[in-house]
């Protein structure tokens, strides 16, 4: 795969919002396989194309609102950190550990997504990724979604199409938009914003009767209330409220 190809599109679609500490590929994959749990550190093995992936990331943390929501690419200190903290999941499961193999996570989606890179040697899995939902590999009853090999999944890094949400508003609901909006922009943002991942998600869908609550926009928005913050923007309606997100990218 061409990483230089692929960071220069990438690069486009993410923004640093924070440097760690850096750290040689090579030197990760040492402090790794020291941090695995159990007897998993000789099974260890970084993928050649994940290595040369990270050295063209280099130590920012990149933020993307165009490839996911709350989408986030870690550097290697982070990787560490969170496959240090991740070893403890195994002083419960033992077995299951030992059974998985070496798993890390390498990028995250919103607050409880994570996808996670197979970096066990001796697994046919090794350089697969995976998205889990709220889950680790090393945890029983994950549900996790297959994306390929590490370099299909960097090549599935695309911005996504801009979506939309028109949402029935209950009072409270309002109220609480009313006080976001007068705080400022970007606060009604992320107000609707987590009103709409409250309801869109399938896992929410059936537990509030979603279907009931998110109803077809008009046809004629032009001279309806907007707010506007970046990448998205909120079209008040009586009663509603239509949440238009990568509105800048559209």
């Amino acid at each position: 795969m061409d990483l230089a190809g692929w960071w220069r599109r990438a690069r486009t679609l993410v923004h640093p919002i924070g440097e760690r500490e850096p750290l040689d590929p090579d030197e990760l994959e040492r402090r790794l396989v020291a941090a695995m749990p159990l007897d998993l550190g000789p099974r260890l093995a970084l993928p050649d194309d994940f290595k040369r992936y990270l050295d063209a990331i280099g130590r920012n943390t990149y933020l993307s609102q165009r490839i996911d929501r709350d989408f986030l690419l870690w550097p290697a200190s982070s990787i560490l950190a969170t496959a240090a903290s991740d070893a403890r999941l195994a002083e419960d499961a033992p077995a299951l550990v030992r059974e998985q193999g070496p798993w890390i996570a390498i990028a995250q989606r919103g607050d409880r997504d994570a996808f996670f890179l197979c970096v066990d040697r001796e697994s046919d899995e090794l350089g697969q990724v995976v998205l889990g939902d709220d889950s680790h590999p090393w945890l029983e009853g994950g549900y996790f979604t297959p994306r390929g090999r590490f370099a299909e999944w960097l090549d599935s890094l695309r911005p996504r199409r801009p979506q939309a949400s028109m949402i029935r508003l209950t009072p409270d609901e309002a109220a609480l938009l009313a006080r976001a909006r007068a705080t400022g922009a970007w606060e009604a943002v992320v107000a609707a914003r987590d009103l709409e991942l409250a309801l869109t998600p399938d896992s929410a869908w059936a537990r509030i009767g979603a279907p009931d609550r998110l109803i077809a926009p008009p046809d004629d928005l032009d001279d309806a209330d907007r707010v506007t913050a970046e990448e998205c923007e909120l079209i008040f309606l009586p009663g509603s409220l239509l949440v238009v997100r990568d509105l800048a990218r559209s």
